[in-house]
């Protein structure tokens, strides 16, 4: 049995961590090495790297903010709104919780649950932080291929294709999970909540640039 080991990363990891970007993401979705390190410098605590012996496969990164759940329905701020382009800037040392900005598993490493103890991670870093949620946005990667079979390439637009949107979200498989692929592995293995679909996400094709927030809030006693 492979021994995986988490810790936090350092600029030292910095060439290991854009091998791991590379492998897992697709360039439009890669972070560059600049934003790498300044997530380090502005947040060291939520850089964590998960290593099978010596090599890196797995990275996770994430920031403070202030967040107010009974604002969630008017919530649309994009991904590099939130997160200041991936650089963080917006970080805030008194927010009240913690934005997850991004989780990649070396190819070669997926399916094996390390993305599962990078969130978890993550989860720890804010219950030590005595935060009031997590937060992420997650994307539909399942949603073209879905509005393909329906319409092949004449895809509805506007708030037509919100609509489309909203109920591709709320399918479920028979065994109630749901079925696009993310937004299964956050809800249903890493105990995420769906919040609110947002438009104009980010630059993701797959998701037709659709995304989702997802909150984690602990129970109480845990």
């Amino acid at each position: 049995m492979i021994a995986f080991n988490i810790r936090n990363l350092t600029i030292k990891d910095l060439p290991q961590i854009m091998r791991v970007e590379r492998s897992a993401w697709e360039p439009e979705w890669q972070a560059t090495e600049d934003k790498f390190a300044n997530r380090i410098r502005t947040f060291p605590e939520g850089v964590i790297g998960i290593f099978s012996q010596d090599r890196l496969v797995g990275v996770t990164t994430s920031m403070m903010f202030n967040f107010d759940i009974d604002q969630l329905a008017g919530y649309n701020k994009s991904w590099e709104e939130i997160t200041g382009d991936g650089y963080i800037t917006p970080h805030n040392p008194e927010g009240n919780a913690l934005y997850i900005v991004s989780v990649a598993v070396d190819e070669q490493f997926q399916g094996q649950g390390l993305g599962r103890q990078l969130v978890a991670a993550q989860k720890e870093l804010a219950k030590r932080k005595e935060l009031d949620w997590v937060v992420l946005g997650a994307r539909m990667p399942g949603f073209r291929e879905y509005l393909t079979k329906k319409y092949s390439d004449r895809f509805p637009v506007g708030e037509k294709l919100k609509e489309e949107a909203k109920v591709y979200l709320s399918l479920k498989r028979d065994d109630g999970k749901p079925v696009d692929p993310e937004i299964r592995f956050y809800h249903s293995y890493c105990g995420f909540r769906i919040g609110k679909l947002i438009p104009n996400f980010g630059p993701d094709k797959a998701s037709l640039n659709f995304g989702v927030l997802m909150v984690f809030q602990e129970e109480p006693g845990n």
